[in-house]
């Protein structure tokens, strides 16, 4: 194996067992195939002294009864190291998911899912060809290579060295097709990832495609990149096409000139017709790995350019990660405070500055501010969606990055902007994360104010929503999305502006409600509406990602600044509507 199949070798050997008695197999498979040619040899000496029917007939039912057993230990040898890979396949592309889980918002934000999805299916699969198919035919090839010279050998060492003589020719044509097929494969697999990556986002987006009309320039695209595809397909097709005949021609080479001094051999005497014919066949048994060794490199080099792809993944650490001594969530008073933080995203420059902000458990805190204002990037660092500075954001009294992730963002409902829905029943994407009773699932429905669609569904909460939640609308879908963080019961509440698509008075009645659910939750709203923030206990204004105005709804108005303009640039437009 090459540098990072060898790396990620544990994924194979994990199944020891499974590889051993495979390995076993594989002997025994060879074994059984090495005697075949030797009983020819005396078949067709015995045949030369004397021709008898029985004997020809003793000879067949013996080759046919080693055939048999050969291809049951075949059986058997594929089963288990074939199967050994494809567990193999199970654990790496589980850890591959596994580890996608564990990578920040912003890892996301900077790869698309379409190559994650080429990355988690065709190059695991072409690993998986390596560890496979790969080992087998390579510890296939090195028993058929080793029994089938040494009775080369033991029959004509002269003849033997002669054939071999084409072998070094073999090797430098394997080396430099091995490199062309790495170099290939790679530029075959990113083409394969920006088809992926635009057909994904094409069938998500498909309804915003057909609205403008576009179907005509996005096939026309698609056709591009998939033409690229076949392009660079082609030229890893050309590079392994170039294997076997290379191989053949090899080959034939050695063919030829033993046929030549066997010739001679058997009219000198010096070999039998029985050797000549056993040697033929071993010789010809020897074919099989020298294709095998074109394949087989074809393989390797496949599965390390694609291990290279998976690594990349592999090897991006999250920056994210618990402390070594965590503090577990539910030990802690659900106390928000942020100390004079600043926080940017990556080269953007700072999105907020100098916030200092502090929630007392059980107090609610409304934020409200111009688009782009900083708002979602505030809340997003409390459960640590993206990494905030140290010291700077504390809970329970405890600097966030010291308390578990998981039991963290456990103890934090968090309602989100984009309202995001699986492609399953209403029901389980209400139910999502947690467990309840049907009592429970329709108080949170209602706190919601979904009972009155979801009655008009036809199978209720049974009702498929398609995927991303495509059959319902966008006031339905982040409804549901309430519904859903309502019902974990965490002491910690964050709505961020997740009712942008609810008509005025359904968000009043919705607010209405909430006030009973808030009553002993520490809860943040985030809102371009002052009316779902006027009734909390605190209220900031942020501007260009600082806290220019704090306090409650009176106060605000009576500074007439931010928040009074708002106040009053809403109200204007509530009247223009009623108008």
């Amino acid at each position: 194996m090459i540098p990072l199949l060898r790396k990620y070798r544990h994924y194979l050997f994990r199944h020891k067992t499974a590889i051993f008695w495979g390995m076993v197999c594989v002997l025994f498979t060879n074994v059984f195939g090495t005697a075949k040619p030797w009983v020819m040899k005396y078949a067709i000496d015995d045949m030369e002294k004397a021709l008898n029917w029985h004997q020809i007939v003793y000879f067949a039912l013996f080759i046919v009864a080693l055939a048999l057993v050969q291809g049951v230990f075949r059986f058997f040898q594929r089963q288990t190291l074939i199967g050994a890979s494809r567990k193999a396949e199970f654990l790496l592309r589980s850890d591959f998911i596994a580890h996608l889980q564990k990578l920040p918002a912003k890892f996301f934000d900077q790869n698309s899912s379409g190559d994650l999805m080429a990355r988690a299916s065709s190059d695991v699969e072409a690993v998986r060809m390596a560890y496979g198919p790969g080992v087998m035919y390579t510890v296939d090839t090195v028993f058929v290579t080793i029994f089938s010279l040494i009775m080369m050998f033991r029959l004509s060492w002269k003849l033997t060295v002669t054939a071999l003589a084409v072998f070094p020719l073999v090797s430098v044509t394997v080396y430099i097709l091995g490199k062309i097929t790495f170099k290939k494969h790679t530029e075959a697999q990113e083409s394969y990832s920006r088809m992926n990556t635009f057909t994904q986002e094409n069938l998500s987006g498909v309804r915003v495609v057909k609205s403008f009309t576009l179907e005509n320039q996005h096939q026309q695209r698609f056709s591009a990149l998939s033409d690229d595809y076949l392009l660079k397909n082609m030229g890893l097709v050309k590079a392994q096409a170039f294997f076997l005949p290379i191989l053949y021609f090899l080959l034939g080479i050695g063919i030829i000139i033993v046929l030549l001094l066997g010739g001679e051999g058997i009219i000198a005497g010096e070999l039998s017709l029985g050797d000549f014919a056993a040697f033929m066949a071993y010789l010809m048994m020897l074919a099989w790995p020298m294709i095998a060794i074109g394949w087989v490199v074809n393989i390797i080099q496949r599965a390390e350019a694609s291990m290279k792809r998976i690594d990349k993944i592999l090897q991006t650490a999250p920056d994210i990660v618990d402390a070594v001594q965590p503090v577990d969530f539910s030990t802690l008073k659900p106390t928000i405070e942020f100390r004079d933080l600043d926080f940017a995203f990556g080269e953007r420059g700072e999105v907020l500055h100098h916030i200092d902000l502090a929630l007392k458990p059980g107090a609610s805190l409304g934020i409200v501010g111009a688009l782009g204002s900083g708002k979602s990037a505030l809340v997003r660092l409390i459960p640590r969606l993206y990494p905030p500075p140290a010291e700077k954001l504390f809970i329970g009294g405890i600097p966030v990055e010291n308390i578990s992730l998981q039991s963290l963002r456990k103890g934090i409902a968090f309602v989100p902007q984009d309202a995001f829905l699986f492609s399953d029943k209403i029901r389980d994407n209400i139910t999502f994360s947690a467990d309840c009773s049907e009592g429970e699932l329709l108080s949170a429905a209602a706190a919601a104010e979904l009972m009155g669609d979801i009655e008009e569904f036809p199978d209720k909460l049974d009702t498929v929503v398609g995927e991303r939640g495509l059959t319902l609308s966008g006031g339905q879908k982040q409804r549901v999305t309430l519904a859903r963080a309502l019902l974990k019961k965490a002491p910690i509440l964050i709505l961020d502006d997740c009712l942008t698509a609810v008509d005025a008075s359904t968000e009043a009645r919705i607010l209405e409600k909430l006030k009973t659910v808030f009553r002993g939750k520490t809860v943040i709203v985030v809102s371009h509406r002052i009316s779902a923030v006027s009734h909390l206990d605190n209220i900031i204004v942020l501007e260009d990602g600082r806290i220019v105005e704090s306090g409650k709804h009176q106060e605000l108005l009576k500074l007439k600044g931010v928040y009074y303009r708002l106040y009053r640039k809403q109200l204007l437009e509530m009247e223009l509507e009623r108008v």
